[in-house]
């Protein structure tokens, strides 16, 4: 144990380094708190704007889907087209041809508009009896060249069937074509506004490292304080045990030497009593004070 002023001493230094130390942690725990806040504002912007990145991922690729889609749709389609084509072409020639050997020049319809034509004259219109026998031979002859295009009848149905399923096919691409394009513009702008937001997280995302760094550095320092401060605080109940002890020593030694004074002052005013002397005025207070 040291002197009573070594003990003071000590407990001075003891007690301001605490001081010290507690203005430290709550200078750093203040720091750290607003930090908490900050850190927690970023997270959960960042946490927004990866909800906005997935939202519009998840409509991008329900647009993307539909583009394939209507791609193979498109490519389906054109397919037929291209074959229906091919077809119409092929029947066209074949057409062609058994028309030039039938000597045919007109198609039934054709022939059986002028037959009927022909014959709505006659049935309507007053002539001569030479020109009614010109126009009777004329419906017999367009009626016998009725009777061979109406060869070609097979040919010309497959023909207008082709031609049908090629334009219907061409309808159906075409559509696809259009649908596609804009399922294709929105799922492009979708996948621009992913990009930009997603920038925005990267962007809040570098903001948070340096907060999340910060933080876990005050943590360590904090928690070095607080030890350091729980060594000093059991250093200072150390010394303030030691004082406590040096003051018992003290007040019992006062004690004892008032002790011996009283009994010494009262020692003196009884030899002086009984050697016939008068107690002075000063000789009461001293016997009073005892």
């Amino acid at each position: 144990m040291g002197s009573k002023h070594e003990l003071l001493g000590r407990r001075g230094a003891l007690s301001a380094g605490i001081s010290g130390i507690k203005r430290q942690l709550s200078s750093l725990a203040s720091e750290r708190r607003r930090l908490f806040s900050e850190r927690d504002s970023l997270r959960a912007s960042f946490f927004q704007l990866i909800d906005k990145v997935k939202e519009l991922r998840k409509k991008r690729d329900e647009h993307t889907s539909a583009v394939k889609s209507l791609k193979d749709k498109r490519q389906s389609a054109f397919s037929v087209v291209r074959n229906a084509s091919s077809e119409v072409t092929k029947l066209r020639v074949e057409r062609e041809k058994r028309a030039k050997a039938l000597g045919v020049k007109k198609s039934a319809s054709a022939i059986a508009s002028d037959i009927a034509r022909l014959e709505f004259k006659i049935e309507t219109v007053p002539m001569p009896f030479e020109h009614e026998q010109r126009l009777t031979k004329l419906i017999k002859e367009k009626k016998s060249e009725f009777k061979t295009a109406r060869q070609l009848s097979d040919v010309l149905e497959k023909l207008r069937a082709s031609s049908i399923e090629m334009q219907s096919s061409k309808s159906v691409s075409d559509s696809a074509h259009k649908e596609l394009q804009l399922h294709a513009s929105v799922s492009q702008k979708l996948h621009e506004d992913m990009l930009f937001f997603a920038g925005k997280a990267d962007e809040v995302k570098v903001k948070l490292a340096p907060v999340d760094a910060r933080i876990s550095e005050l943590s360590r320092d904090l928690a070095s304080l607080r030890k350091e401060l729980e060594q000093k605080l059991g250093e200072l109940a150390v010394v303030n045990q030691e004082l406590d002890g040096l003051s018992v020593e003290e007040k019992k030694q006062k004690q004892l030497e008032e002790a011996q004074r009283i009994e010494k002052v009262e020692s003196e005013l009884a030899a002086k009593m009984r050697s016939g002397r008068k107690l002075t005025t000063n000789d009461l207070i001293m016997l009073r004070g005892s």
